[in-house]
């Protein structure tokens, strides 16, 4: 028998869609809090020298 039949797809599905929920809120507001910031990012290791 394969194995991939017993597998909860509807959960793996759902726990999918989940984890590429989080990845978009985490790059949102990654990309927020870089747009906010007063400092551009490529002038970040510049200032800290």
């Amino acid at each position: 028998m394969n194995p991939l039949l017993f597998v909860n797809w509807r959960r793996l599905h759902r726990l999918f869609c989940a984890l590429m929920w989080a990845v978009v809120v985490v790059l949102a507001f990654v990309i927020v809090a870089h747009g906010a910031s007063a400092v551009p990012v490529h002038d970040v290791p510049r200032g800290m020298r």
